[in-house]
């Protein structure tokens, strides 16, 4: 007991010698990317009707970023957003889109704290806010081709978890999840109409990944 206690100890003191890079004072360099390939499954009680699966909807998040270490191991920093996702349908079902594709920018705050778990990995929460716009095109082909275009405005806020690990002394490679996320979005806005107001709240542990890299300065 005493032999794993005292390997535990080196091993957290090892940590925060590994990442005194991380003190008060000190900038960083982030950067994450977002990616995911989502299909809806729908099933049918009528034995008749076999599971149908829909086609993907593909979507990438880039999030550059730079931080000041406001305190040891805590960092507050601004980030931009840019991402895009798109979906391709080849069914006829009138009045239904064929493909769609939206675009989004924006930019926010974060708030990453780390906790060091031995000498090169670390363990981080994080809490982050963002303000982004999207323009999104439908496509339609029946009853005949046509383009629907609109924006919206969307706030979010949420919390991450992630696990970093230094490749040198000032460079670190990490993944995170998502945890919870709020979201208020006004949809279809435009100069002559308010648009449609949207909140809701989700959890997203483990649905999608984010991969990131740190310079730490």
């Amino acid at each position: 007991m005493k032999k794993i206690l005292i390997v535990l100890i080196l091993n957290f003191v090892g940590g925060f010698s590994a990442f005194s890079q991380m003190q008060k004072g000190a900038w960083m360099l982030n950067g994450e990317l977002g990616l995911s390939r989502i299909r809806n499954l729908t099933k049918s009680n009528d034995p008749g009707f076999q599971t149908m699966k829909s086609n993907p909807v593909t979507s990438f998040i880039l999030n550059p970023g730079i931080g000041y270490f406001v305190s040891d191991k805590t960092v507050f920093g601004v980030q931009g957003l840019l991402g895009n996702t798109w979906k391709k349908d080849d069914s006829d079902v009138s009045n239904s889109p064929n493909s769609y594709n939206v675009f989004s920018f924006g930019g926010g705050v974060f708030l990453r704290n780390y906790v060091p778990s031995g000498e090169k990995t670390a363990f981080f929460w994080e809490l982050e806010s963002d303000y982004s716009r999207r323009n999104y095109v439908w496509r339609y082909k029946n009853p005949s081709s046509k383009e629907v275009s609109g924006r919206d405005k969307c706030i979010s806020a949420g919390m991450n978890l992630g696990l970093q690990y230094l490749i040198s002394n000032r460079i670190g490679v990490h993944v995170s999840t998502p945890i919870l996320q709020y979201t208020s979005r006004l949809k279809g806005y435009s100069k002559d109409f308010e648009g449609f107001p949207e909140d809701y709240f989700s959890i997203q542990f483990l649905k999608s990944f984010n991969l990131g890299a740190s310079i730490f300065l």
